[in-house]
């Protein structure tokens, strides 16, 4: 597990977060510095998860209501050490972008490509746009910048 900033393509300052480390936490695209947001997740790929610390509990990036389908918005739900099929996520399915492992054919998608922070993301058929880009950094290679 390593820790990680999971950055935009389309727009480099601007990446995967929160706004709040809880349960049912819409995940949304945000500016990499200058925020309040927690943009910095811990990256499983033995379990194929993205997790967040929240001190007291861990929490997953997954589906909203656990249902893995076309323009499902992405939260945060409880991890409890085994993902449950829509907490699984691979960034090696397909090079560049983050496909889930519940349904191949979605990927984490910034909803109409919109630059807001807290723009959501959701999970949307693959098409290989700029909105579906994704890669994955260690933190301070960000702060070296």
């Amino acid at each position: 597990m390593s820790a990680k900033i999971i950055q935009w393509q389309a727009d480099t300052s601007r990446g995967l977060g929160v706004s709040d480390q809880i349960v049912g936490a819409q995940v949304g695209l945000y500016p990499l510095s200058g925020t309040q947001a927690y943009l910095v997740w811990q990256v499983d790929l033995s379990k194929n998860v993205i997790l967040l610390d929240a001190g007291a509990q861990t929490l997953a990036l997954d589906f909203q209501n656990g249902k893995a389908v076309g323009e499902g918005i992405l939260v945060l739900s409880a991890y409890t050490g085994t993902p449950t099929p829509t907490q699984r996520w691979s960034f090696i399915t397909r090079k560049g972008f983050i496909t889930s492992l519940a349904n191949t054919t979605l990927v984490v998608d910034d909803k109409g490509r919109g630059i807001e922070p807290g723009n959501p993301v959701w999970g949307y058929p693959f098409n290989g746009s700029v909105a579906q880009q994704w890669k994955a950094i260690d933190p301070f290679e960000f702060l070296a910048r």
